[in-house]
Formats: structure tokens, sequence, C-alpha cells
């Protein structure tokens, strides 16, 4: 199901289903990171002292491991263009 509207001679496409989902995620957002944000919170309290550790090392090596897919993309394409 797609609504046209015409604007400056151009033609728009809407789509009845993006915009359900648009305001659905739009109006349950706030309550979805209120709720995230609690269960952080929650979960750091009761955790035992070396939490902090184990969450750098785990950002650390997810951030290598996502940058080294990057350079693999990177130059991947890097190739095909010369």
């Amino acid at each position: 199901m797609c609504t046209c509207v015409m604007f400056a001679d151009q033609e728009y496409a809407s789509s009845l289903p993006l915009q359900i989902a648009l305001y659905f995620n739009l109006f349950y957002f706030p309550f979805w990171i209120t709720a995230e944000i609690v269960m952080l919170v929650a979960k750091v309290q009761y955790r035992c002292s070396y939490c902090f550790e184990c969450h750098c090392v785990t950002f650390v090596i997810s951030l290598d491991v996502i940058l080294n897919i990057h350079i693999q993309i990177f130059m991947h394409y890097k190739q095909f263009r010369n």
C-alpha cells in the first residue's frame, strides 16, 4: 500500500507499514531506553568488583574486531578499484 504525494513538481511515495513502524518506535523509545538504563544500573550494582575490568576488556576486544573488519572491507574494495 503506497500513498503518493505531489510536492514542488516531485512525487514522493509513502508506505503505511513504514509509518506505523516509525510511530511505534518513536512512541515506545523513551520507555525502552529508561528500562534499559535501569536494568544496566541494577546489573552493575549487584555484580562483583571486577565487573568494570571485564567491561573494559570486552570493549577493547570488540573495538579491535570491529576496526579489523572495517579495514579488511576497505582493503577489499581498494583492491577492486586498482
